[in-house]
């Protein structure tokens, strides 16, 4: 499963649509959509219902959409721990004092 295809579905059940996922990803409506259904096509099962402009989750949807979430969070996490790494703002710090 692709990253990019994770985020497109996450912003299209977060966004309630694809035109609001597609504005929010900076994407075009088509390629949002062919995100989510190249996910639907690699599971085999539908994860959204379209009903006119909105969206609702399949449970195969449900299971995706919360696993996805914890994915992307953990991506940004291991982006937000080496930048504060790098910046030195995190790490150990020993201090010895000789006995007096």
């Amino acid at each position: 499963m692709d990253i990019r295809n994770l985020t497109a579905f996450v912003g299209v059940v977060q966004q309630g649509g694809f035109s609001r996922a597609s504005r929010t990803l900076h994407l075009s409506q088509s390629a949002v959509s062919k995100a989510v259904k190249a996910i639907e096509e690699e599971l085999g099962q539908p994860l959204l219902v379209r009903l006119g402009r909105k969206v609702t989750l399949t449970d195969a949807g449900r299971v995706v959409f919360d696993r996805a979430q914890a994915i992307l969070s953990g991506l940004h996490s291991i982006a937000d721990e080496v930048a504060a790494g790098g910046a030195g703002r995190r790490g150990h710090l020993r201090l010895g004092i000789p006995p007096m």
